[in-house]
């Protein structure tokens, strides 16, 4: 655990997309992944996450990878109701996933489900901003207890920005969250559903001492003044890192 460098959950994805040369044969890619793949990561990964979504892997798919990545010590997340009405979201509460990441297509069922199983909803309203979808419905699920993180989603297809500042105006501004609610998300919850809130994610006696110091005059100027690096330096486990470019 150097203090100089972030942290980084492994999580194996290998159920992110069926290879084209296995389309017409998906059971083989299912199959590889369960006796091969999962157990060659198993005790490298910390997490199993699967994409389960329409033109993805089926819940039933999902369900099996997800079984035998629990089986094998891993946690597990789930890629849920992205693009349709999947049944993801739901496989994630049956199972107390870790997080369900998306859930764009949810409605109240999963609203609930979720509620009762713990499930952390991982948002990521960069993604539906760019994929020009409606938002998931971040006020639902608070209100009904789910905890709720946000999440960047940097990838090259969706959302390709590192940029997790840039994300949060979006999550106030097109999901309806708060600041405050949006600093938790993307601190607290977000370090709870890693399972690594007893160490990270607030500054509190006993935890790591990570944080950010902003060039702003309050909490809002990250979602006001947005756009721009705020950041003047950041503190990993108690070791401060000053930004040489804005200081």
């Amino acid at each position: 655990k150097r203090p100089d460098l972030p942290r980084v959950v492994p999580t194996l994805l290998a159920a992110h997309e069926i290879p084209p040369e296995l389309r017409e044969r998906r059971g083989e890619w299912v199959r590889a992944i369960v006796e091969e793949i999962v157990p060659a990561a198993a005790g490298k990964a910390k997490y199993c996450d699967v994409f389960c979504d329409e033109g993805v892997f089926t819940v039933e798919e999902a369900r099996t990878i997800l079984t035998a990545a629990r089986s094998a010590g891993m946690g597990i997340r789930i890629h849920a109701d992205e693009l349709e009405h999947s049944g993801g979201a739901l496989l994630a509460a049956e199972l107390s996933a870790a997080s369900a990441d998306h859930l764009l297509r949810i409605g109240d069922a999963e609203v609930r489900a979720l509620a009762r199983s713990g499930t952390t909803a991982v948002l990521l309203p960069g993604t539906a901003w760019w994929m020009r979808s409606r938002p998931a419905p971040a006020r639902a699920l608070i209100e009904a207890g789910v905890p709720v993180a946000i999440a960047s989603d940097f990838n090259p297809g969706t959302c390709y920005t590192e940029s997790l500042a840039s994300v949060a105006a979006h999550a106030c501004l097109d999901s309806g969250l708060s600041v405050e609610e949006t600093l938790t998300a993307m601190t607290l919850n977000a370090a709870a559903s890693l399972g690594l809130a007893a160490e990270t994610g607030t500054l509190e006696i006993g935890k790591a001492g990570d944080f950010l110091l902003l060039d702003a005059a309050d909490d809002r100027h990250l979602i006001y003044h947005w756009g721009v690096n705020l950041v003047l330096g950041v503190g990993l486990r108690g070791v401060w890192h000053p930004n040489e470019k804005e200081i």
